[in-house]
């Protein structure tokens, strides 16, 4: 299955599902139809509860197209970080394309990114632009998400993104448009599986290796709908206490999932100084940057279970920054929830007024 042109080297194309059976025949099916050649497929479920994984076998028996199909599934569900590690260890491409399993890959997105990634030196990973679609497959039209990071990483020293990453994070890839080096994957190895944000956490393990590069062309049709970790789309609701209530919990889960990306980021960091990766007199300030930044992210993730002195102490670490919600939040869930739905109220009845 190894490819021994330079040009045209053997790429794998993953596609990672989750009890996705509304959409998970689109993202195979945009798989199947790719123009790239010499290409694996990878369909790889994470122990889905629904029919996520029996579609993926139904169409790969049916499949009688060039692509070689692997199948891959989870013994138990463990999270995407264990998906995508099950996965890595099936893939012999020199570079793996990330599919997710609610989003569409256009025909020619692996050959466009693989003639690219060789073009440009086989980076360690690479990206491209999107384009965003509804829950039932229209168009919203092009996504903002990576806008303008081909040039931010030409024109950006290595050790300059590497410092700023944490907390900005714009020097990361979309996941759901990424590639990447498997020279990268086997040198730093697997992901914790504590990991969600594994474009993050990939995007800087690749700055500390050969890094990043992006295109602009829309390569992926990016499926925004009420089920998305990030990009939700949030069915019209009245605000109540309630939902206020759930908003903040939100904020603190994610807050906990990406303090959890930062783990793995400290764990490639040391690693790349183990092997010389990375110029070690430019480890502490970037280590700094990474713990000062997971500090602020444990007290925002446990912010509603501190002490009131203890939030009070660290305020400007609350999850809200401006005023009076930073202020507000210095109050239990409850009475800060309830306090939030009676300003929105008022604000509303003053913008008809």
């Amino acid at each position: 299955m190894h490819s021994n042109n330079g040009e045209r080297p053997l790429t794998t194309f993953l596609v990672l599902g989750y009890n996705q059976e509304r959409f998970i025949r689109e993202a195979v099916e945009g798989a199947f139809a790719q123009t790239y050649s010499p290409m694996e497929i990878i369909l790889s479920d994470d122990c889905s509860t629904d029919r996520t994984f029996e579609i993926m076998c139904d169409m790969a028996d049916s499949y009688r197209g060039r692509h070689w199909v692997k199948l891959n599934r989870t013994p138990c569900n463990k999270g995407i970080a264990a998906n995508i590690n099950s996965a890595m260890a099936l893939a012999v491409g020199e570079l793996v394309v990330f599919a997710a399993g609610d989003d569409r890959s256009l025909s020619h997105r692996a050959e466009t990114l693989t003639l690219e990634w060789v073009r440009s030196g086989k980076p360690s990973g690479i990206g491209s632009g999107m384009k965003n679609m509804d829950e039932q497959g229209n168009p919203l039209g092009p996504s903002e998400w990576g806008a303008g990071l081909s040039v931010i990483l030409e024109k950006t020293p290595r050790e300059q993104m590497l410092r700023h990453f944490a907390p900005e994070r714009k020097f990361a890839l979309p996941g759901c448009s990424a590639a990447w080096s498997m020279e990268t994957w086997n040198t730093f190895g697997d992901l914790m599986e504590t990991v969600v944000l594994e474009d993050d956490a990939l995007s800087f393990r690749s700055l500390l290796h050969r890094g990043l590069r992006f295109i602009e062309e829309p390569l992926v049709l990016y499926r925004r709908h009420t089920q998305n970790l990030w990009s939700t789309i949030t069915p019209k609701t009245t605000t109540t206490p309630a939902y206020y209530k759930s908003s903040e919990e939100k904020t603190a889960r994610r807050a906990a999932l990406i303090w959890k990306m930062y783990l793995n980021a400290l764990a490639d960091l040391k690693f790349a100084v183990s092997k010389n990766l990375i110029d070690s007199s430019a480890v502490p300030a970037i280590e700094a940057d990474i713990k000062k930044e997971m500090s602020r992210l444990e007290n925002q993730a446990k912010w509603w279970d501190l002490p009131f002195f203890r939030r009070l102490g660290a305020i400007a670490d609350s999850p809200h920054r401006r005023f009076p919600l930073n202020v507000m939040s210095l109050l239990p869930l409850d009475r800060h929830s309830a306090l939030r739905c009676a300003l929105s109220r008022i604000k509303r009845k003053w913008s008809r007024a």
